[in-house]
């Protein structure tokens, strides 16, 4: 045993022995027997706080006190063994009973009840055992005996344990508060004890309730001064019971000892259990508040550290709490909104929506609280102090406990959520470029205006734009540049369509348009001409000027197709229609695209193996001096030889080697045959003929084509003024620059360079002046109207002599007829290239045929023109006498007359006798523009010249409006002669019309 348990088993001893002495001063029921025996408690209170090391000073306790009362010690040894088994039995079943000294619970109560009941029969049966061993206590009484000595040992636990266990300084510092009501409480109690215990009392029962007045006084120490006092009101109420019965006087005095004692024991027991139990409801209470309390700082401080925004509103609608993420994310505080209709008024400013919101939030709340569930969260947009918007999930649910009525309100911020997943949404649907609908999303529209045109009854249109040359751009100024085209083309795109229409990009440079409730055809090719428009207008981006144009393939559901997937590849198959018609157009699908289709698909499979093949020839068309009618060049033209499709065209074979990626191989494959063509050509004495070769954009774009070419023409030993290359006007427009550098190193080494189609791309002047060009070729497109068409020979005209003027010469492709000939060479146009000379030949007839035309004698220059009749109409004698004059100079037969009238009757008899009409724009009795157009009612070729004194300008516009219908093509068959003239001007002007080369006229 250690000192300090030593020293506390002394203490203790000494305590039992002072304590055992105090209550064998009440006096006894017998004589070892007494009333209470406060020692155990003593004892059981030791054990619980210090442990069972404590035993043996309980057991020297236990045996000094009976030897105190005169017990042999024998006796005294074998009482001190019971009274020392008893407590250690009864600390064991409470610490066993999980029992908390400080009776907060009222489990504990009961538990110590029992604990000191079982451990005292221990004693009571040690105790009378020994005293009948002793032979002082008759076998007759011993049950008698053993009752008292339990009753006493229990009562001496509930009473003396309870006030050593709960004591401590600090639980007395209450006295100290509550010092005047103590002192009070402590007088009422003396004031009772007397009265109830030690007043005598004549009649059985008369006094008996007022021993219960304690019980006030009791439940006033539990609630107000806490367990020690409790605890020492209940021992001091009993102990003056005790004493008083004891001495005779007091309630329990008139009755029977056993009565009286069991009325004694039952009133001890009643103040001490009402003592235990009121402390224990009082400590529970305070556990529970204390509980709450703590509950209730937790729910703050996590509500005020929580992320999300809480409220709490009260049963008369007032907010009573905002935490502090409430007051930051909506910068309202309860200041600004103390009651909900504040909030609902500046939350949801729209009157119609705040309705909304209050009518759903009423009806889930109705729901949830006649059905018992949750709260449906309810999505809505709150309008912030600040103004802004976020959208927010807004749940709620009843508060328990002291917050009955109230409701926490949470509002969780789902707007970055609602953001990210609209940004993922978009991310999905919608092409990151441009911000237009993507393929999937278009598809999902698609599908929607399909069901849609199918409710109505109505056409939908799906129209596939494909951007031409636009790989081209990309390759030649990066994707950088090609981004920004794309960006501006689906602006471009987006602003020529209605509301109603969906644009969407597919990818690349394909986008997708679908146009809804398709009336009339008409409408569709408006749109797609002005898209087409929009289109081919020169893109600035930064310092470029891109030029493309685009294709556009259009197809109807459900006449065409009946499903997307369909009408996806039906549209497909309508733009690449376009595309080989020559680009920049639209065209309509047709079943028989399908079949062209599956041909192509069987084509771009075969044309992998015809180079090896050598399936591939090429055919050489002539070009033909419009002046000596000699040739002076070929163009190289390849062709396919399927071997079981015949001949494909160039039109077909060029865009599917473009397509499979075989055009570079191929144009290489073209260039050196040629090549070596003219070489065996010009072996044969073919001298003084150009080849011309047409050049692929990827060729053109060839790192060192200049020198490669040269090394070629080296290894062939031609001359390089011997071949000339053709680019086409869109190719060298794309990336004008660089093509500029390839350009003057072509013609570094004397190969010569033609611009192909001209006209039918968007050429800068800036850039085609600077531009080390030899030759335009006009796109037959110009040649084929040229007869009929005014603006055309206008184009032609401005093109020949913008090329003359900038020492090119013009190549006219396409020319078929005679007539197209000679206007040609009223404009002044160089060489001619088309059918009405010869078609491509095989490279074996080319020598056969430029031998019999080059060969023939010289053709004849036509200066000996043949006498022609003149009609000269003009009011001015001086005028029409000049002109004869003039004509009759030249051999001519001129006619003059000065009424118009009556020169139209001379027309009108003998509509074919003049080869040249002169007229005057200001006569009386009939205008310049009413005779030109009597005449041509009556001879619509026969040239007519206007004299006038106005501007050329001016006769231009004034007659622009009948050019078409009066088939007046100026420089061809209508010439404008500004007064005053001189009668060389008018030789000059007459041989140009009447002069054409006897070749030309054969």
């Amino acid at each position: 045993m250690t000192t300090n348990a030593l020293a506390h088993s002394i203490l203790l001893a000494l305590a039992y022995l002072a304590a055992g002495w105090l209550g064998l001063q009440i006096p006894s029921v017998g004589t070892h027997i007494t009333l209470v025996w406060f020692p155990t408690g003593i004892a059981v209170a030791a054990l619980l706080r210090w442990g069972w090391r404590l035993w043996p000073g309980i057991y020297l306790g236990a045996f000094l006190a009976n030897l105190a009362i005169g017990s042999a010690w024998p006796l005294a040894a074998g009482i001190a063994v019971g009274n020392t088994l008893a407590p250690l039995l009864t600390a064991s079943l409470l610490k066993r009973a999980g029992f908390h000294p400080a009776f907060d619970r009222e489990r504990d109560v009961a538990i110590f009840i029992g604990a000191a009941c079982l451990g005292m029969m221990l004693s009571a049966f040690g105790g009378v055992t020994n005293l009948y061993v002793a032979e002082l206590t008759p076998a007759e009484s011993a049950v008698s005996s053993w009752l008292t000595w339990w009753m006493g040992d229990t009562v001496g636990v509930l009473l003396a344990a309870p006030i050593l266990l709960s004591l401590s300084l600090d639980k007395l510092t209450i006295l100290g508060r509550n010092h005047r009501e103590f002192l009070l409480w402590v007088l009422a109690s003396c004031a009772t004890i007397w009265l109830a215990f030690f007043h005598d009392f004549d009649v059985q029962g008369q006094a008996l309730p007022l021993a219960f007045l304690t019980l006030p006084l009791l439940a006033w120490a539990a609630l107000r001064f806490g367990n020690p006092v409790t605890a020492l009101a209940a021992l001091s109420f009993s102990v003056a019971a005790a004493w008083g019965t004891a001495t005779g006087h007091g309630t329990f005095n008139l009755y029977e000892l056993h009565i009286s004692l069991f009325l004694l024991w039952s009133y001890m027991t009643t103040t001490v259990l009402t003592g235990l139990l009121i402390t224990a409801l009082q400590a529970e209470r305070r556990q529970a508040e204390q509980t709450l309390r703590s509950s209730e700082a937790r729910l703050g401080s996590i509500i005020n550290a929580a992320p999300i925004p809480f409220a709490l509103n009260d049963e008369k609608q007032n907010i009573t709490f905002l935490n502090k993420p409430f007051v930051n994310t909506f910068g309202y505080s309860l200041e600004d909104i103390p009651t909900l209709c504040d909030w609902w008024l500046k939350a949801y400013p729209d009157p119609a929506y705040r309705e909304w919101v209050r009518s759903t939030w009423q009806s889930r709340f109705d729901h949830s609280k006649e059905h018992g569930s949750e709260f449906q969260p309810l999505e809505v947009k709150i309008v912030c102090k600040d103004g802004a918007t976020r959208t927010v999930l807004v749940s709620a649910a009843p508060l328990v406990g002291n917050y009955i009525d109230t409701h926490l309100v949470v509002l969780y911020d789902i707007t970055e959520r609602i953001q990210a997943e609209g940004v993922i949404w978009k991310q999905a649907n919608f092409d990151s470029l441009t911000g237009l609908p993507n393929r999937a999303m278009f598809r999902n529209l698609m599908q929607q205006e399909i069901m849609k045109s199918e409710r109505t009854g109505t056409q939908l249109a799906l129209c596939l734009i494909d951007l031409d040359q636009f790989k081209e751009v990309n390759d030649a100024l990066g994707h950088d540049i090609g981004d920004i085209l794309l960006k501006e083309a689906a602006l471009r795109i987006s602003h020529c369509m209605r509301g109603s229409d969906t644009v969407a990009r597919l990818g690349g440079d394909e986008f997708t348009i679908i146009i809804s409730e398709v009336t009339e055809t008409a409408h569709l090719e408006a749109i797609a001409q002005k898209l087409i428009t929009e289109l081919a207008t020169p893109f600035q981006l930064g310092s470029q000027t891109v030029h493309v144009s685009a294709s556009i393939g259009i197809c109807l559901y459900p006449n065409d197709a009946n499903n997307i997937d369909s009408l996806m590849k039906n549209a497909d198959q309508a733009m690449y229609a376009a595309k080989n018609q020559g680009r920049n157009r639209f065209s309509y699908f047709t079943p028989a695209m399908q079949e062209a289709a599956q041909i192509r698909l069987s084509l771009s499979n075969d044309m992998r193996l015809a180079l090896q093949r050598q399936e591939f020839l090429l055919h050489y068309q002539p070009q033909v001096s419009i002046e000596s009618g000699r040739v002076t060049g070929l163009e190289a033209l390849v062709r396919w030889q399927h071997p079981e499709k015949g001949l494909i065209p160039p039109g077909v074979s060029i865009p599917i080697a473009e397509d499979t990626g075989l055009i570079l191989p191929l144009g290489e494959w073209v260039l050196r045959t040629a090549c070596y063509q003219l070489k065996q050509w010009r072996e044969q004495g073919m001298v003084d003929v150009q080849m011309s070769v047409n050049l692929s954009a990827r060729q053109f774009r060839q790192e060192n084509l200049a020198a490669s070419i040269s090394r070629l023409l080296e290894e062939i030993g031609l001359p390089a003024s011997s071949l000339e290359l053709e680019i086409t006007e869109s190719l060298a427009m794309d990336n004008p620059v660089e093509n500029t550098r390839t350009l003057h190193n072509l013609r570094n080494i004397g190969v010569g360079v033609a611009i192909d189609d001209f006209g039918t791309g968007h050429s800068s002047l800036g850039y085609l002046k600077d531009f080390p060009i030899s030759c335009l070729k006009l796109d037959r497109s110009f040649i084929m109207h040229i007869e009929t068409e005014p603006n055309d020979v206008i184009i032609v005209s401005a093109a020949i002599e913008l090329a003359h003027d900038l020492g090119m010469d013009v190549v006219a492709e396409g020319v078929e007829t005679s007539k197209q000939v000679e206007y040609l060479y009223r404009l002044r146009c160089d060489i001619i290239q088309g059918y009405y000379y010869c078609k491509p030949l095989p490279a074996g007839e080319v020598i056969r045929y430029i031998t019999d035309r080059n060969q023939s004698p010289s053709h004849p220059t036509g200066n000996n023109i043949p006498p022609m009749d003149v009609l000269v109409i003009d009011d001015d004698e001086f005028i029409c006498t000049m002109m004869a004059s003039v004509f009759d100079s030249l051999g001519h037969r001129p006619h003059t007359v000065t009424n118009p009238i009556a020169g139209l009757d001379i027309i009108q008899q003998n509509p074919g006798q003049f080869g040249l009409i002169l007229v005057d724009m200001l006569m009386p009795k009939m205008s310049g523009i009413d005779l030109v157009q009597a005449i041509r009612k009556i001879n619509r070729d026969v040239p007519i010249v206007i004299c006038t004194s106005y501007s050329i300008d001016a006769i231009h516009k004034a007659f622009k409006p009948f050019e078409k219908t009066c088939n007046l093509l100026n420089g061809i068959n209508c010439f404008i002669l500004e007064k005053p003239f001189t009668g060389d001007e008018v030789a000059h002007l007459a041989q140009k019309i009447f002069h054409v080369p006897a070749h030309l006229s054969a």
